[in-house]
Order: C-alpha cells, then structure tokens, then sequence
C-alpha cells in the first residue's frame, strides 16, 4: 500500500512529472521494444559464449594453436563483422523511424549516423 504522499504514489511529483495517472490528458504513445535487437543480442552472446568454451582447455580440453582452437578462433570473427553489421543497420532504422515520425534532436544526444 502506497501513501499518495509517498515516492512513487499516485499524489507523488516524480509521477506527476512523468505523466502518471493524474495526467490523462495527453495520451502516451505505447513503448517500442526493439524485438530483433534484443533477439540478435542474445543470439551473439550464445555464440559468443559457447566459442570461448568450444576454446577452454577446462571445458572442451581443447589443447591452444591446436586445429579446433585455431577454427574456433577464427569462426568467431564473422559472426563479430555480422553483429557489427546488424548494428549499423539497427542505427540506421532507428533514425529512420525518428525521423518520420518528426521528433526533433534531443539535447546533449549524439547524432545517429553511419558515416
């Protein structure tokens, strides 16, 4: 139970301030939750973390400058260009979509550009 008073009440300034329930005369657009970002995200981790077990000696007893280690090694890289790739490409849909939608620069944020 929360006190109105109280942060985080419903009487609470930091609510009022970030349009809270008091605040309905304004409709909030809902959320954007970049599903594929986050997807790729976790999808690079995995692979990331299984390489750097696929290298171990503790894990996979994969011996160093052995075969497995070398193609581990070096499968590991396309996977870091792709993830750097889809990453340029999210910057780009992400100014693309502010930008038609009209929202103006905020201060102190960096430009997204690719160049």
């Amino acid at each position: 139970l929360a006190c109105p008073d109280s942060v985080g009440g419903t009487g609470s300034p930091l609510v009022q301030a970030a349009g809270g329930p008091e605040d309905e005369s304004q409709p909030q657009p809902a959320m954007r939750i970049p599903v594929n970002v986050i997807s790729f995200m976790v999808a690079f981790s995995l692979i990331f973390y299984l390489d750097f077990l696929l290298m171990s000696k503790d894990v996979f007893h994969t011996q160093t400058c052995s075969a497995t280690y070398w193609i581990a090694l070096f499968g590991l890289y396309p996977f870091a260009a792709a993830s750097v790739m889809l990453g340029v490409k999210s910057f780009q849909q992400l100014a693309d979509w502010h930008s038609a939608r009209g929202d103006p620069p905020l201060a102190g944020d960096p430009p997204l550009t690719t160049s």
